[in-house]
């Protein structure tokens, strides 16, 4: 991640059109190959295409899809091919932020309105279920003989496969002349505590001065104000940052503008609160615990689309605890219900295999390689209570933010069975964190450079 930060920040200083780009993948992102650490970079001597689906312009320039890899194939550089789009269609995509971005194969950006972000690697897995926040730093059409045409974009995205908390982030840059750059002075700072976003221009303000306009993508950070005025001849100004507390560990973008080109720095907002996310399965007596503070434990939950038409709630949620020698599957479904996931006891749950009948559906399943087993196949009395489904309902398409459940499949002679519980991201009752120290005063400050 410094090392992203750091070409985050140096970039833009060059003042010059930037082509190129740089992908970080954390451990544990699949799109990203595995369990540790990739990082992609390229050059504007690689080979960039951008442009529309099937070659076919828009009525209105509401996204742009382009790639850029090398012009032979590189196995330590695969070729990426990034779509980002505008959630209601009917307006240009345009600088700025864009939260709660989402991409499935089941509604290919627009079933419901909501931005589109689509990052994927060639020869890698393709992120079906994807969720993401990007910024767009400059995007600029042309109609060139008659014909809409791109010729210039530049993006800072963040991409989450399966709502799993290991990220693909990075940026691209196409024919892009930074004018401003952001940066933090505290990059990572727990919630309720004070940063400042630092500014700067790539080249020393005019006469009369330079007004560069700042917001945040979301209410966990404020700024102290909504533009920055830097002095004749001058190149910087700082901005007050206060953060709240949150109940989740999130990121915000702090965006900055001058002269119609945007800068952006990721900021970190630390939850006090202490998250549990585990599984645990008891077949018979025997215990299997994994936690995703685990070495090699990669947890991700993904809540699929809701087969209830009055609802954007989901009807079904999918958490898996996998690594190199294990993996837990567990999946609850409440559509033969009629009624989307939420909180509450469950009782007379069934199998997926069940034929019909307006009950909870559930599986546990042990995963060795291609060889499935579900631990409570034969334990017909099942029941399932959801401790907490936390969405985050900001679209109109529900992206789960916790989740706990406590299951049990036992035999109908009241005998020894399964149980077990999974969390992903819940904070329990009780937990709450100590009040965090107040920040300590920043001064203003201005520099000339």
């Amino acid at each position: 991640m410094k090392i992203l930060l750091l070409l985050l920040c140096a970039l833009p200083a060059l003042g010059q059109p930037i082509t190129g780009g740089f992908l970080e993948s954390e451990p544990g992102d699949a799109v990203g190959r595995g369990f540790s650490t990739s990082t992609f970079r390229y050059e504007s001597t690689d080979v960039v295409s951008c442009g529309w689906w099937n070659g076919q312009p828009p009525p209105v320039p509401y996204y742009i899809t382009c790639s850029i890899g090398p012009a032979a194939p590189d196995p330590n550089r695969p070729r990426a091919y990034l779509t980002f789009t505008e959630w209601t269609r009917d307006v240009p995509l345009n600088r700025g932020v864009y939260e709660s971005a989402y991409a499935s194969p089941h509604n290919f950006f627009h079933l419901w309105p909501h931005p589109g972000l689509h990052v994927k690697l060639e020869g890698g897995l393709s992120p079906y279920e994807l969720v993401g926040r990007f910024a767009v730093l400059d995007y600029e059409v042309q109609t060139i003989d008659g014909v809409l045409t791109p010729v210039r974009f530049a993006a800072y995205f963040e991409q989450h496969w399966s709502n799993q908390r290991p990220a693909l982030r990075g940026f691209f840059y196409w024919n892009y002349t930074p004018a401003v750059s952001v940066s933090l002075v505290s990059p990572t700072v727990t919630g309720g505590q004070k940063t400042r976003a630092r500014v700067t221009l790539t080249k020393p303000a005019p006469v009369g001065g330079a007004t560069v306009t700042l917001r945040s993508s979301n209410a966990l950070a404020s700024l102290s104000r909504s533009e920055a005025v830097i002095a004749e001849g001058m190149t910087v100004a700082e901005v007050d940052v206060q953060t709240t507390v949150a109940r989740w560990t999130d990121r915000v973008l702090i965006y900055a503008e001058s002269n119609g080109v945007g800068g952006v720095a990721p900021l970190t907002v630390v939850s006090p609160y202490t998250a549990l996310t585990e599984i645990e399965v008891n077949v018979m007596g025997e215990r299997s615990r994994h936690s995703a503070l685990d070495a090699g434990s990669v947890f991700e939950a993904m809540s699929l689309i809701s087969t209830i038409p009055a609802s954007h709630l989901p009807t079904s949620v999918r958490v898996r605890d996998f690594g190199p020698a294990w993996e837990w599957q567990i999946e609850i479904d409440t559509s033969r219900t009629n009624t989307p996931l939420r909180a509450g006891t469950y009782e007379n749950v069934q199998a997926f295999s069940h034929p019909s009948g307006s009950f909870a559906r559930m599986s546990v399943n042990s995963v060795n390689g291609t060889d499935v087993d579900d631990v409570c196949a034969g334990f017909p009395v099942r029941s399932l209570n959801v401790v907490d489904a936390t969405y985050d309902e900001t679209f109109n398409l529900a992206v789960l933010k916790s989740l706990a459940i406590e299951f049990q499949c036992l035999p109908a002679d009241g005998g020894p069975g399964v149980t077990g519980h999974a969390y992903w991201n819940y904070v329990p009752p009780g937990s709450e964190p100590e009040p965090p120290p107040p920040s300590a005063p920043s001064r203003r400050r201005s520099a000339r450079h």
